[in-house]
């Protein structure tokens, strides 16, 4: 499919399936034309072939960092108490 600006519109499809607005599976049809389905099996091949020959290494999991740079809390940890801003009470 043509396309104006493939990678702003490549970078704009892995935002919406990082975001789980969209699926890969819908975004090959909209950039290619194409189904996910179908390619995956080849992805995978030319991927494993060319981790053997050192030309793709996999992203490593990892979870997303809060702006501070910590790891988000889990599920039902106790809140900090946030610092107060100059000038400001926070009550107990």
């Amino acid at each position: 499919m043509p396309q104006i600006d493939p990678e702003k519109e490549v970078n704009a499809a892995k935002s919406r399936v990082d975001l789980g607005v969209s699926t890969l599976d819908a975004e090959t049809t909209a950039l290619t034309g194409g189904d996910f389905a179908d390619n995956y099996p080849v992805i995978k091949k030319e991927r494993q072939l060319m981790q053997e020959v050192g030309l793709w290494a996999p992203v490593s999991s990892r979870q997303p960092a809060t702006p501070d740079g910590d790891q988000p809390p889990d599920k039902g940890a106790e809140k900090k108490p946030r610092k107060p801003l100059q000038g400001e009470e926070i009550p107990e």
